[in-house]
């Protein structure tokens, strides 16, 4: 990306230009529907505010009630990151999401020319996944140190696609209708007494 910008002088793939309320939105969904997490609503918000993007705590509250959990990562539940990525990882979660209409397809993203192209490649559920996409799927846990990716050689029999009760749900058989997040606000004393 950066000799893109740099050498090529594609301004296209500056962060501002990825960075939008879209993206600040998916980026919540994504996190909403995993169980939610303080520590991401921080930090979102502290970048869109150092992007100048408008999302702010009222985007969260109004997008963790629409948002249903379909995902339950330990500490919140009995499936591990290695669960997730057997199940299809981020792109089948943010697919299940997109086939509810809560994801914005049009989205940029710095690895695909829209967030709509990258689920629809990288999703197990859809029949566009892409070979490579079902192959990663089954990279097991090698219990080996390494910093190269998939260098190992064990892999799970199969792909968690079970939508009703294994790790990534569909809507339908979510673990909760409301997401993990929770925007609680102050209440005014005369507002009290009223």
């Amino acid at each position: 990306m950066a000799n893109r910008c740099y050498v090529d002088g594609d301004e296209s793939v500056r962060p501002r230009s990825v960075a939008t309320k879209a993206a600040f939105e998916n980026a919540m969904v994504l996190d909403i529907a995993m169980g939610g997490s303080t520590n991401t609503v921080l930090h979102v918000l502290a970048i869109a505010h150092e992007a100048g993007v408008d999302f702010t705590m009222k985007d969260i509250d109004r997008l963790s009630r629409k948002v249903p959990n379909i995902c339950k990562v330990a500490p919140m539940g009995h499936y591990h990151v290695e669960d997730v990525h057997r199940a299809g990882g981020i792109f089948t979660i943010l697919g299940e999401l997109d086939t509810a209409g809560l994801i914005q397809r049009d989205a940029r993203t710095v690895h695909a020319a829209s967030m709509g192209a990258a689920i629809d490649a990288n999703d197990l559920h859809r029949a566009s996944a892409t070979p490579e996409a079902k192959a990663r799927a089954l990279a097991a846990p090698g219990g080996v140190p390494t910093q190269v990716a998939f260098s190992q050689d064990k892999y799970f029999k199969d792909a968690d696609l079970d939508v009703e009760k294994g790790c990534i749900r569909d809507i339908a058989h979510a673990y909760s209708k409301d997401g993990g997040l929770a925007v609680l606000h102050a209440t005014s004393p005369s507002r009290a007494a009223s």
